[in-house]
């Protein structure tokens, strides 16, 4: 096994909203709870450090798409923020690549068990995030670039899951950010 180029620095739970959602009929308590990937809204946001390529700031926002809740029991919203460093030997042309599939997808399992440990909590089952991918096969491999997270905040209308989690779209917009160890 070797180690990974992109290392996971540290990251923080920016957002979190949870509520149970009534349901007429009664839950089976302790089974867990498969979420479809269709039911799952991801918006990814990139960053590149003001100083160095190979620092970067990635963050998502996770939620259950609108009038899914009622099949699962629970409505939930979650933003991480993960700080990222790229091993200096990794292709300078590869680096986008490496950051756009892969930190979101730890990012994505560190809220896959905050999920599923706050709901195991709750009268319902459990939810489990699917498991996704933040690419699209063929050529193309480059996530769906998202507003600025404040556009989101206002309210603007979320993408479909699967654009949001596997179709090609432009190139992710980026800015340059300080790392907090600067």
């Amino acid at each position: 096994m070797k180690a990974s180029p992109l290392v996971l620095d540290s990251y923080v739970i920016t957002h979190f909203s949870f509520r149970t959602v009534a349901h007429e009929e009664e839950a089976d308590v302790g089974a867990m709870s498969q979420i479809k990937a269709e039911d799952v809204t991801a918006e990814v946001w990139y960053a590149e450090h003001v100083e160095s390529a190979l620092r970067r700031r990635v963050q998502i926002l996770i939620g259950l798409s609108k009038g899914s809740e009622v099949d699962y029991n629970y409505a939930f919203e979650i933003g991480l923020v993960g700080f990222f460093c790229i091993d200096e030997t990794w292709p300078a042309e590869e680096i986008d690549a490496l950051v756009q599939i892969n930190a979101p997808s730890l990012l994505y399992s560190a809220a896959r068990e905050f999920v599923a440990s706050t709901t195991g909590r709750g009268p319902y089952p459990e939810l489990l995030l699917p498991s996704v991918r933040f690419f699209s096969r063929g050529d193309d491999m480059v996530p769906e670039s998202a507003p600025a997270p404040q556009a989101a905040a206002r309210g603007r209308k979320r993408s479909s899951p699967e654009e949001t989690l596997t179709a090609p779209k432009a190139e992710p917009k980026k800015r340059r950010v300080r790392h907090p160890d600067n």
